[in-house]
């Protein structure tokens, strides 16, 4: 029983980690996050990571390449979000068109003017350009 306790402890005590981590990246590319949003940010990560994991159509290689990117290579993923939603914000601060979905980012920007946009809809759209096998090494 303590085990299983101790077990659950480490395992708040990780994802708290990584959502600080996740903060500070973000930050380093001059985007204020609160640590809401990136406990947000780590929820979408995680999400999509178990969706592909028990996909049955993806073949068993690039599972284990995602779990491979997902716990051993997370700073790498992460690099890789925050300089897709960096390029993504500047594209949209020069009404450029993206690669990414960002109809429901542009309306968060008019409706919040000068305010830092609400890109939670950006990850939502660039998590499945992670996965892509054709960008992990």
């Amino acid at each position: 029983m303590i085990n299983i306790f101790i077990l659950f402890i480490s395992c708040i005590i990780v994802f708290l980690l990584k959502s600080i981590d996740i903060k500070l990246s973000f930050r380093e590319s001059n985007i204020s996050l609160s640590i809401i949003d990136s406990f947000k940010i780590l929820f979408i990560i995680t999400k999509s990571f178990i969706q592909v994991l028990f996909d049955k159509n993806t073949s068993k290689h690039t599972k284990k390449r995602i779990k491979k990117l997902y716990f051993l290579h997370f700073n790498y993923m992460l690099t890789l979000l925050v300089s897709i939603i960096h390029i993504t914000i500047e594209q949209l601060n020069d009404e450029k068109n993206t690669i990414i979905d960002v109809s429901k980012a542009k309306e968060a920007k008019e409706a919040k003017k000068d305010k830092i946009i609400d890109f939670l809809p950006l990850v939502k759209e660039s998590v499945p350009l992670i996965w892509n096998p054709g960008l992990i090494t």
